[in-house]
C-alpha cells in the first residue's frame, strides 16, 4: 500500500514538473516574439550603419501615393495642351491687326509676344506683316479658331495636341509620396538627440523639399500651358486678291491658254517698252544734247590726232616731167 501511495505522488511530481516546464517556455516564447514586434517597430525609424534614415519603412501601405491609371481617368480630366498657327492674307492690314486684338481681349485671352513689320518711308510696293503669339483660353480656343475667319482670308491652318495625362498625374503621385517622406522624417526630428542623426536629418528634408520644389513648378507649368492654349498667327498684306482658275482638262483648253498666255506676254513687253520710252523722255532732253557734244569733241580729237599722209611720187612720173 505504501508502495503505491509512493507511485502515485512521483507520477504527480513528474507532470507538475513538464506542466512548469511547458508554461515557462511559453511564457519565453512569448516574451521573444512581442521583443522581436518590438524591434521590428524600432527598426522602422532608425539609422542605419552610415548614418541614413530608413524613412520609407514606416509608411503605410495605403499611405502610398499612386497615380491613377489613364484608361481610368474621365474626359474632362485629362491634361491636353493644345496650340494652333495661321496663315492669313488681308487688303485691311490695319482693320486686321485691330480686329485680332479686340477678339483675344474680349475672350480673356492676351499676347505672349508680337512681331510686326512696316513699310519704309521710301518704299511704296513693298506689303506689311505681323506675327503673334497668343494665348487663348482652353474652353474658348476651338470657338476663336473658328472666328478668325472674320480677320481676313486663312491660307494655311495647322493644330496640334500633347496628352500629358499620364506624366501629369504620375508627377503629382510622386510629389505626394515625396510629402509624406517629408512628414516621416519631421517626425523623426523631433525625436532626434545626435547631432549627426539631425544634421543628416536635415539634409535628407533639404533634399526631398527640393525635389517638391522641382515637381510643384512643372504641374504649375503644365497647368498654365493646358488652361490657356497657344495660337500663332501670321498676318500678311495684300495689294490683291487673284482669282483662282481651274487648270486645262483638254487638248483645246490647253492650245487657247498657251494662245491667250503668248497674247499677254507680247501685250506686256510693249507696254514695258512704251513705259520705258516714254517715261524716259526726260532723261533723253536732259542727255541728248550732252551725247551729241561730247560726240564731236571726240571727233575733232580724232581728226587732230589722225597721223599725215605723205605722198611719194614715183621716178617715172619726175622723169616724165622733166
Amino acid at each position: 500500500m505504501k508502495k503505491i501511495l509512493v507511485l502515485m505522488l512521483s507520477v504527480i511530481l513528474v507532470f507538475s514538473l513538464i506542466s512548469c516546464g511547458s508554461n515557462e517556455n511559453s511564457a519565453e516564447w512569448n516574451m521573444n516574439t512581442a521583443e522581436s514586434d518590438d524591434m521590428a517597430y524600432s527598426e522602422e525609424y532608425t539609422t542605419d550603419d552610415v548614418g541614413g534614415v530608413n524613412y520609407s519603412k514606416g509608411m503605410d501601405r495605403n499611405e502610398e501615393a499612386s497615380a491613377p491609371e489613364v484608361g481610368t481617368v474621365f474626359e474632362s480630366e485629362r491634361k491636353i495642351i493644345k496650340s494652333a498657327s495661321m496663315e492669313i492674307q488681308t487688303l485691311e492690314y490695319e482693320l486686321a491687326i485691330q480686329r485680332l486684338t479686340d477678339k483675344v481681349k474680349a475672350i480673356g485671352g492676351y499676347v505672349e509676344s508680337s512681331n510686326v513689320r512696316g513699310r519704309a518711308l521710301d518704299d511704296k510696293y513693298s506689303t506689311r506683316s505681323a506675327h503673334y503669339t497668343l494665348r487663348i483660353p482652353e474652353q474658348q480656343f476651338m470657338q476663336f479658331m473658328s472666328d478668325m475667319n472674320s480677320i481676313g482670308t486663312i491660307i494655311q491652318e495647322n493644330s496640334y495636341g500633347d496628352d500629358i495625362t499620364s506624366q501629369y498625374f504620375d508627377t503629382e503621385a510622386h510629389m505626394k509620396t515625396l510629402k509624406i517622406q517629408e512628414e516621416r522624417l519631421l517626425d523623426i526630428l523631433r525625436k532626434a538627440e545626435k547631432i549627426e542623426d539631425i544634421i543628416t536629418l536635415e539634409r535628407e528634408l533639404s533634399n526631398i523639399r527640393y525635389q517638391i520644389e522641382g515637381l510643384q513648378g512643372n504641374l504649375k507649368r503644365w497647368d498654365n500651358l493646358v488652361s490657356y492654349s497657344t495660337l500663332t498667327v501670321s498676318i500678311y498684306e495684300v495689294q490683291e486678291i487673284i482669282k483662282v482658275e481651274e487648270p486645262p482638262k483638254t487638248l483645246g483648253q490647253k492650245i487657247s491658254q498657251k494662245f491667250t498666255e503668248s497674247l499677254e506676254d507680247i501685250k506686256d513687253f510693249f507696254e514695258d517698252l512704251a513705259v520705258f520710252g516714254i517715261g524716259s523722255l526726260p532723261l533723253l532732253i536732259v542727255y541728248l544734247p550732252m551725247l551729241l557734244v561730247a560726240a564731236l569733241i571726240i571727233r575733232k580729237i580724232i581728226r587732230i590726232f589722225r597721223p599725215v599722209e605723205v605722198k611719194v611720187e614715183d621716178e617715172s612720173d619726175k622723169k616724165n616731167q622733166s
